[in-house]
Protein backbone atom coordinates (compact mmCIF):
# COMPACT_ATOMS: atom_id res chain seq x y z
CA UNK A 1 0.00 0.00 0.00
CA UNK A 2 2.92 2.38 -0.47
CA UNK A 3 1.01 4.15 -3.26
CA UNK A 4 -1.88 5.16 -0.98
CA UNK A 5 -2.23 8.95 -0.86
CA UNK A 6 -4.72 11.33 0.73
CA UNK A 7 -5.11 14.78 -0.84
CA UNK A 8 -6.57 17.84 0.86
CA UNK A 9 -7.74 20.62 -1.48
CA UNK A 10 -8.87 24.16 -0.69
CA UNK A 11 -11.05 24.79 -3.77
CA UNK A 12 -11.06 28.61 -3.56
CA UNK A 13 -7.28 28.95 -3.73
CA UNK A 14 -6.33 25.68 -5.42
CA UNK A 15 -3.94 24.86 -2.56
CA UNK A 16 -3.48 21.09 -2.29
CA UNK A 17 -1.41 18.97 0.08
CA UNK A 18 -0.86 15.22 -0.11
CA UNK A 19 0.08 12.78 2.59
CA UNK A 20 1.41 9.30 1.94
CA UNK A 21 0.60 5.82 3.25
CA UNK A 22 3.12 6.00 6.08
CA UNK A 23 1.00 8.79 7.64
CA UNK A 24 -2.37 7.04 7.21
CA UNK A 25 -3.97 4.64 9.70
CA UNK A 26 -6.61 2.12 8.62
CA UNK A 27 -9.44 2.33 11.18
CA UNK A 28 -11.56 -0.38 9.54
CA UNK A 29 -12.60 -1.46 6.03
CA UNK A 30 -14.39 1.86 5.45
CA UNK A 31 -12.40 4.43 7.43
CA UNK A 32 -8.93 5.94 7.28
CA UNK A 33 -7.37 8.22 9.84
CA UNK A 34 -4.67 10.82 9.31
CA UNK A 35 -3.42 14.13 10.59
CA UNK A 36 -4.62 17.05 8.51
CA UNK A 37 -1.64 18.92 7.06
CA UNK A 38 -1.21 22.67 7.40
CA UNK A 39 -2.41 24.11 4.10
CA UNK A 40 -0.10 27.09 4.43
CA UNK A 41 -0.30 30.86 4.22
CA UNK A 42 -2.15 30.91 0.88
CA UNK A 43 -5.33 29.80 2.67
CA UNK A 44 -6.78 32.87 4.43
CA UNK A 45 -7.32 32.85 8.19
CA UNK A 46 -10.78 31.55 9.08
CA UNK A 47 -13.06 28.57 8.54
CA UNK A 48 -13.09 27.00 5.06
CA UNK A 49 -14.58 23.92 3.46
CA UNK A 50 -11.76 21.61 2.32
CA UNK A 51 -12.16 18.60 0.04
CA UNK A 52 -10.44 15.31 0.81
CA UNK A 53 -9.83 12.57 -1.77
CA UNK A 54 -8.05 9.20 -1.60
CA UNK A 55 -5.84 7.44 -4.15
CA UNK A 56 -5.08 3.74 -3.89
CA UNK A 57 -2.60 3.74 -6.77
CA UNK A 58 -0.90 7.12 -6.21
CA UNK A 59 -2.32 8.58 -9.44
CA UNK A 60 -6.11 8.40 -9.68
CA UNK A 61 -8.08 10.00 -6.86
CA UNK A 62 -11.60 9.35 -5.67
CA UNK A 63 -14.12 11.91 -6.82
CA UNK A 64 -16.57 11.85 -3.92
CA UNK A 65 -16.11 15.52 -2.97
CA UNK A 66 -16.04 14.71 0.74
CA UNK A 67 -15.64 18.00 2.60
CA UNK A 68 -14.95 19.12 6.14
CA UNK A 69 -14.51 22.43 7.94
CA UNK A 70 -10.85 23.50 8.14
CA UNK A 71 -9.88 26.30 10.53
CA UNK A 72 -6.88 28.20 9.18
CA UNK A 73 -5.21 30.18 11.96
CA UNK A 74 -2.74 33.03 11.98
CA UNK A 75 0.72 31.36 12.00
CA UNK A 76 2.08 34.10 14.26
CA UNK A 77 -0.20 33.06 17.17
CA UNK A 78 1.48 31.36 20.11
CA UNK A 79 0.24 28.09 21.61
CA UNK A 80 -1.25 30.12 24.47
CA UNK A 81 -3.08 32.40 22.00
CA UNK A 82 -4.46 29.35 20.18
CA UNK A 83 -5.64 27.82 23.45
CA UNK A 84 -7.44 31.05 24.38
CA UNK A 85 -9.01 31.23 20.95
CA UNK A 86 -10.25 27.63 21.29
CA UNK A 87 -11.72 28.37 24.72
CA UNK A 88 -13.52 31.47 23.42
CA UNK A 89 -14.97 29.52 20.49
CA UNK A 90 -16.13 26.75 22.84
CA UNK A 91 -17.88 29.29 25.09
CA UNK A 92 -19.59 30.81 22.04
CA UNK A 93 -20.79 27.36 20.89
CA UNK A 94 -22.12 26.64 24.39
CA UNK A 95 -24.16 29.86 24.32
CA UNK A 96 -25.76 28.86 21.02
CA UNK A 97 -26.46 25.25 22.04
CA UNK A 98 -30.04 24.41 23.03
CA UNK A 99 -30.55 23.90 26.78
CA UNK A 100 -30.13 20.35 28.06
CA UNK A 101 -33.31 18.50 29.01
CA UNK A 102 -33.67 17.56 32.65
Amino acid sequence: METLKVRFLHPQTGVAKEIYASHVVFKNSKKLGCEIPDLGADVPVGNHMVTVEVSLNGQQYSNNSIQFMYNSVDPSLSEEDLRKQDEAEEKERAKKAPPKKK
